[in-house]
């Protein structure tokens, strides 16, 4: 006779989100990694990159808030963006932006972009509406673009449901004989 054994299942799903950024300059591209890492305060964390979801009820914390939560050499979960270069005078930028539903019961996400050649004002509009279009896609959504994005209250607003976007970009410019890296990244907490 079979024995069915009742499983039960603990999912493995952060509760906190925080947002960090970080430039580095070295004469080699790995250093200047660890560098950007080090400025973005996340050097001490074995990072694995993760896609995108925001699991419901998340709440979005302050850099130093999550940083209390994280202890050296942790397993730590991240959605990154990265871009490096070694030519003098590239501008080059990485940017993350999260897009969180006012419905806390709803999931939200978080798009990563990277770019050469676009000024910090453009790379900011480019990955939150990305977020948004990400989103909606997974929901079904249609997006009229014209009305998604109200700039007074600084939400879109898809099929009556509204989202306030956070994002941070890290902007760097190429040296002369050195490795540039921007990094920009969504840090979780279990």
């Amino acid at each position: 006779m079979d024995t069915i054994r009742k499983i039960t299942v603990h999912p493995f799903v952060p509760k906190a989100v925080f947002l960090t950024k970080g430039v580095g300059i070295h004469s080699e591209r790995l250093n200047s990694f660890e560098e950007a890492l080090r400025e973005a305060r996340i050097s001490a964390f074995n990072l694995v990159t993760v896609s995108s979801i925001v699991p419901p009820h998340c709440q979005l914390l302050d850099i130093e808030e999550g940083l209390k939560l994280l202890s050296p050499g942790q397993l730590t979960f991240s959605v990154m963006s990265r871009c490096d270069s070694d030519e003098e005078g590239r501008l080059m930028a990485a940017a993350v932006a999260i897009l969180i539903p006012e419905n806390p019961a709803d999931y939200g996400y978080i798009s990563e972009f990277h770019a050469y050649g676009m000024e910090a004002e453009e790379v900011e509009d480019w990955v939150c509406d990305q977020a948004a279009e990400l989103y909606a896609s997974a929901k079904g959504l249609k997006i009229n673009w014209k009305r998604a994005w109200s700039a007074e209250y600084e939400k879109y607003t898809l099929e009556e449901r509204s989202f306030s976007p956070k994002c941070v970009v890290s902007m760097a410019r190429g040296q002369k004989s050195k490795w540039v890296t921007a990094v920009a990244a969504a840090v979780f907490i279990f």
